[in-house]
């Protein structure tokens, strides 16, 4: 058996997904430990996209587009036998541990705003 700690700064609600007749059930909820596991990240400038869409004085729109660089992970402790962490998809891709996990098979409420998941995933 193991212990979930989320290293996220939100609440995780854990919807069944109907392998024991549970399909979309509330089954656990994963309270925040206020601790959350972060990755340094830095963006470097590559330049710009212009878009056919023009602001009212005529200017034409352009979207930076940046290269991002991540870095040092905080937040995340070391492995413990049988604790899973439950941390964001780049923390996750950044750590590339088994102890590791993020949200995923998400279930949206009635206006498609996210309100839990049905799994978690690795990397």
């Amino acid at each position: 058996m193991y212990k979930l700690i989320n290293l996220t700064p939100h609440d995780i609600y854990l919807y069944g997904d109907g392998s024991l007749d549970d399909k979309d059930k509330l089954l656990l909820t994963v309270p925040s430990t206020g601790v959350i596991a972060r990755v340094e990240q830095s963006m470097e400038k590559e330049g710009y996209i212009g878009l056919n869409s023009t602001l009212q004085d005529g200017r034409h729109i352009s979207v930076p587009i940046v290269k991002s660089k991540y870095g040092k992970i905080s937040g995340l402790p070391a492995p413990q036998e049988n604790t899973i962490y439950i941390v964001s998809g780049i923390v996750a891709q950044q750590a590339n541990r088994d102890d590791v996990v993020f949200p995923t098979d998400f279930v949206r409420d009635d206006k498609n705003r996210i309100i839990g998941c049905r799994a978690f995933s690795k990397v």
